[in-house]
């Protein structure tokens, strides 16, 4: 699957599933478990972690990989274990972090996005695949056809919409902000720009 591969899901019937696997339960479940399922696309990355016994999946749900804090990233596939490392490192920076696996882009995990829309300031969406049309263009839609697009700050880490040239995985990622240290520093410099706001609008209800 290629980073415009995700845009040609998101157009596609409601019927099409498509999961992209963090980890290798996920992949033994949908595969060795589910077999071939109708109208359904699988995608896992190479450095994927090992797993023995397959665990049930439901379709179209996500899993919470770390709770807690006003600030959510949602990854899926290989942007799952930078997400994890970012949130540790801002742990450290007193800024506590919900890690999602989406494990889908399709469907999208109803339930869960508007429930992270209602109780967190902040939701970072992180793929590595084209912003335009993407998953985190899909999650906006989600809370913009609930009512809830001016209640959270959505922030959308992917691809930028020109064309890529070919190179080492890693120093690509690493471009564009798709590592650890890019997930971040986005995330950080989100939060201090809400920090700011708090603190404007106190001082403004003061005076």
């Amino acid at each position: 699957m290629s980073v415009r591969d995700v845009i040609i899901i998101g157009a596609g019937p409601s019927g099409l599933s498509a999961a992209i696997a963090a980890k290798r339960r996920d992949l033994d479940y949908l595969v060795l478990e589910q077999g071939v399922l109708v109208n359904s696309i699988y995608r896992f990355p190479p450095q994927m972690v090992f797993f023995t016994t397959p665990e049930l999946l439901e379709i179209g749900k996500g899993e919470i990989l770390r709770d807690g804090g006003e600030v959510a990233i949602v990854a899926y596939g290989a942007m799952v274990h930078p997400s994890l490392e970012a949130a540790e490192r801002l742990a450290k920076d007193r800024i506590e972090t919900t890690v999602v696996n989406a494990r889908f882009v399709k469907p999208l995990d109803t339930p869960l996005l508007l429930a992270l829309a209602r109780t967190k300031r902040l939701i970072v969406t992180v793929e590595e695949a084209y912003l335009a049309g993407g998953f985190g263009s899909a999650v906006m839609e989600l809370l913009e056809e609930n009512g809830l697009q001016d209640q959270v700050r959505v922030v959308r880490m992917g691809i930028p919409d020109r064309l890529i040239t070919h190179g080492d995985a890693k120093l690509l990622l690493a471009k564009y902000g798709l590592d650890a240290d890019g997930i971040y520093t986005r995330v950080r410099e989100n939060v201090e720009v809400l920090d700011d706001r708090r603190l404007a609008t106190k001082g403004t209800r003061k005076n």
